[in-house]
């Protein structure tokens, strides 16, 4: 997946609504214009999203040069078995990459990721492709008063309309796969934290 088009912020294009889309029913609602992935066009209900976030028990400069790194995603994402980049410096904002999945139940995908922003203090968002469902995701990592770190991520789900009403009924399932992954960073970002620290 190439970069998409831009507005000004630098968001893809594709993620802002049209108003009162004249090819849609009666134009009377907002509408993500057509995606050649999902072959429709894809109206505001047909957005899925949600956040998630976990407390991190480490400092926040050792979370962050956690995050900096794409490739420690296979550290809590064990079903990662490749990162391929196909554009631009590897994790810089910009830059594309396609990972290469293989899910529990032993069938092989792929997922192609675009950076759009990959900040110091640890913002990153990004827009991507897999299984015929476009993504984005905005995600945060947020010192705490207790010096602790809160690691939000916002997901932004787009597909065809049909997937989006069954994805309504399986919501906490939806989310709850997702979560996982923030569970295990979690735990490997403190596991590392106490090794390097001797805390």
């Amino acid at each position: 997946m190439g970069v998409a088009p831009a507005d000004s912020t630098g968001i893809d294009s594709r993620w802002r609504p049209i108003d009162r889309c004249p090819s849609c029913p009666q134009g009377s609602h907002y509408c993500y214009g057509e995606s050649p992935e999902v072959n429709s066009h894809v109206p505001e209900e047909a957005i899925v999203k949600f956040t998630l976030d976990v407390v991190i028990d480490a400092p926040l400069e050792h979370v962050l040069s956690l995050l900096a790194d794409p490739e420690h995603a296979k550290h809590w994402q064990p079903e990662v078995q490749r990162i391929e980049w196909l554009s631009g410096v590897p994790g810089a904002a910009g830059s594309t990459c396609r990972h290469h999945l293989l899910l529990p139940n032993g069938r092989q995908v792929s997922a192609d990721e675009t950076f759009l922003r990959r900040d110091p203090d640890g913002t990153e968002e990004s827009v991507g492709l897999t299984n015929g469902i476009e993504f984005r995701m905005l995600a945060r990592a947020l010192g705490t008063e207790q010096g602790q770190v809160r690691w939000v991520v916002e997901h932004n789900l787009r597909m065809h309309p049909i997937r989006a009403t069954v994805a309504f009924f399986l919501g906490p399932v939806i989310r709850r796969q997702p979560q996982t992954p923030l569970n295990r960073f979690a735990t490997w970002a403190e596991a590392t934290y106490k090794a390097t620290s001797g805390a």
